[in-house]
C-alpha cells in the first residue's frame, strides 16, 4: 500500500493518507491519533485504537466510520478532496464508500486480498460488498487472476489490473556468481498456511539424494512453518533466517542460482517479482496469479505435489537462462509506471 501511495504521489498526485489500526491490549478502549508526514513526503493520519475488544471493531464498519470519520471530515476540509481511494473491500472499501457518498466523493476501490472468495460466501457484509465494488467508479487488482475473482461479484465492468511496485533501486539486475560445486536456493515469505514450506523442502530432500551437486537454501521468514522445518534434519545444508531488511534479502537473491516458491494462493506474488528483476530464475506453484509471472524464459511451473516438484526441480537444473532478460520485466513494476496508470484511472474517474 506505501509503495502505491508513493508510485502516486510521484505522479503528481497530491495524496493524502488515513489510516486505521486495531489491535489487541488490556485497556478497554483507547485511541491514539497521529499526524506527520512519512518518509516519502507523504502527510499521514494515523489512528490507533487498542481495546481488549479489538476484533469486534475491526468486524463492524460502523464503529469505524465514527472514529474515521471526524479525521476525515478534517482533512477533507482542508484538502477539499477530488477523489477517494480505500485498499481492500473489508473494511476499508465499506467505510470508504459511505464516506463517498455522504460527502460526494468519487470512490476508486485498490484489491489485493487472497480472501475475497471466503469472506463473498460467508461473510454478512457480502451483498454491501459486492453493491460497493459495482458503484466504484473503478477497482485496481494487482493480477488478472484477482481481477477475474473481483469480476465474479461485481456487476459492473469497472475492473482493470494495476500491479505491484518492486523497488528497482534494491532488487535490480547484477550478474551472477560463476558456477560452483553448490546449486543455492533462495525463498522468502510469512511461513504459514496458504505458503507450502513443506513442498520447498520435501523436493529439494528428495532431489539431494540423487544429485551429484550440493545444495543449500536460504529460508528467510517467520512462521510457524519456518519453526517446524527448522527443527528437522535434511540431506542438504538448510538456513533459516527471520525477517531481514529488503536490501539482505537482495543480496541473498543476488547470491542464489535459482528462487524457489510454493503457495496454494497468491494474488500477485511480491517476493517471484523482487527475483525477477534481480535477473533470477524461479521455480514456483502452477496456480493463481504467480502464472503471470512465469513463463518458459525465467523457471519452472510445477503443480502442488511431490512428484511434480522434484521433475520441476531437475529440468529446471538442466535449463540455461539469460539472467538479464529475466530482468527485463523489472520494467512492469516501476513507480513511474505505476504511477501514471493510477493518474489515468483517476483521470477517468473524474471525467465520469
Amino acid at each position: 500500500m506505501k509503495k502505491h501511495a508513493r508510485a502516486i504521489a510521484i505522479s503528481s498526485v497530491n495524496i493524502r493518507v488515513l489510516s486505521c489500526v486495531s489491535f489487541p491490549s488490556e485497556q478497554f478502549y483507547k485511541k491514539t491519533i497521529n499526524r506527520f508526514t512519512d518518509e516519502n513526503g507523504i502527510y499521514t493520519v494515523q489512528i490507533l485504537i487498542e481495546s481488549r475488544f479489538y476484533k469486534i471493531f475491526h468486524l463492524f464498519p460502523f464503529l469505524q466510520k465514527r472514529v474515521v470519520e471526524p479525521e476525515f471530515k478534517r482533512m477533507n476540509d482542508e484538502l477539499k478532496a477530488d477523489l477517494l481511494h480505500s485498499t481492500i473491500i473489508f473494511p476499508s472499501a465499506l467505510l470508504a464508500s459511505d464516506l463517498a457518498d455522504k460527502y460526494g466523493i468519487p470512490h476508486v476501490i485498490t484489491e489485493h486480498w487472497t480472501k475475497i472468495d471466503r469472506f463473498m460466501n460467508k461473510s454478512f457484509f457480502a451483498s454491501k460488498a459486492k453493491k460497493v465494488y459495482a458503484k466504484a467508479k473503478c477497482v485496481t487488482a494487482v493480477s488478472l487472476f484477482l481481477k477475474r475473482n473481483i469480476e465474479q461479484y461485481d456487476v459492473s465492468d469497472n475492473v482493470i489490473r494495476i500491479p505491484n511496485v518492486i523497488d528497482n533501486t534494491i532488487f535490480r539486475y547484477r550478474d551472477k556468481k560463476a558456477p560452483t560445486d553448490t546449486i543455492t536456493f533462495t525463498c522468502v515469505a510469512q511461513w504459514n498456511y496458504p505458503k507450502r514450506l513443506d513442498l520447498i523442502m520435501e523436493s529439494l530432500n528428495a532431489l539431494s539424494t540423487t544429485f551429484s551437486k550440493k545444495i543449500h537454501i536460504h529460508v528467510i521468514g517467520n512462521g510457524l512453518m519456518a519453526e517446524e522445518y527448522k527443527k528437522r534434519k535434511w540431506n542438504f545444508n538448510a538456513e533459516f533466517s527471520s525477517n531481514i531488511p529488503p536490501e539482505k534479502i537482495a543480496e541473498k537473491i543476488h547470491a542464489s542460482d535459482f528462487f524457489i516458491h510454493a503457495s496454494d494462493i497468491e494474488t500477485f506474488s511480491v517476493v517471484i517479482a523482487e527475483a525477477l528483476c534481480t535477473g533470477t530464475p524461479v521455480i514456483a506453484s502452477n496456480n493463481t496469479a504467480i502464472v503471470e509471472l512465469i513463463e518458459d524464459k525465467n523457471g519452472i511451473l510445477c503443480d502442488n505435489e511431490l512428484s511434480s516438484w522434484l521433475a520441476g526441480l531437475k529440468e529446471l537444473l538442466n535449463t540455461k537462462y539469460d539472467h538479464r532478460q529475466i530482468a527485463n520485466i523489472a520494467e512492469r513494476f516501476t513507480e513511474a509506471r505505476i504511477g501514471e496508470m493510477f493518474k489515468e484511472v483517476y483521470t477517468k474517474a473524474l471525467a465520469k
